[in-house]
């Protein structure tokens, strides 16, 4: 069993960050109630013979900080123009750094799930794309698979199903080609 090797990007889209100035009005929405914005995970709690599952409380809350970061990331997407980005971001949700949308194909966020390892791993690394080592291949998901489509010119996984969360990645042999794809554009 490997684990995946976690290769932060801070090549694009590096930004100005701690003093990016948070006017009254940015030019998009993000749900008000988003300080109170709680996450679950379902857990197994057993209770005599029967086994029920349990919504235990996860984090709960996004911290400012984490807001910051999600609206910065916003403003940039707002900027791509390829239509297949386009409509890979019909897909975000803009509850996580990720960016997925637990509700869709492959956006689990539970404990133990790769994505819940490479959320754990962005929230380190906010404003940095974030690639995946998975086999032979490297891998974003979200916003980050968003901005590999848009800046590298790859295409998503799966092609446009709107069934499932944003995926991009490259092949091992083509990663240095993405990479510079990235900075060239980023």
């Amino acid at each position: 069993l490997a684990l995946p090797r976690w290769r932060p990007l801070t090549l694009l889209l590096r930004s100005h960050v701690y003093n990016y100035p948070f006017l009254a009005s940015p030019p998009f929405h993000l749900n008000t109630q988003c300080e109170q914005v709680r996450c679950f995970r379902e857990t197994k709690v057993l209770k005599g013979t029967r086994t029920t599952k349990k919504a235990r409380e996860g984090r709960n809350f996004l911290d400012e900080k984490d807001i910051s970061h999600i609206l910065w990331w916003k403003e940039r997407l707002e900027l791509c123009k390829k239509p297949s980005t386009i409509q890979l971001l019909t897909r975000l949700e803009y509850s996580n750094l990720l960016g997925l949308d637990v509700n869709l194909k492959n956006g689990s966020l539970k404990e133990g799930t790769l994505n819940w390892e490479m959320l754990q791993f962005k929230s380190k690394f906010p404003r940095e794309v974030l690639l995946c080592r998975v086999g032979d291949f490297y891998e974003a998901i979200g916003i980050d698979a968003c901005l590999l489509v848009e800046y590298a010119g790859l295409n998503p996984f799966g092609g446009l199903r709107s069934d499932s969360i944003p995926r991009a990645g490259c092949p091992l042999v083509n990663l240095q080609q993405t990479l510079d794809d990235l900075t060239h554009n980023g």
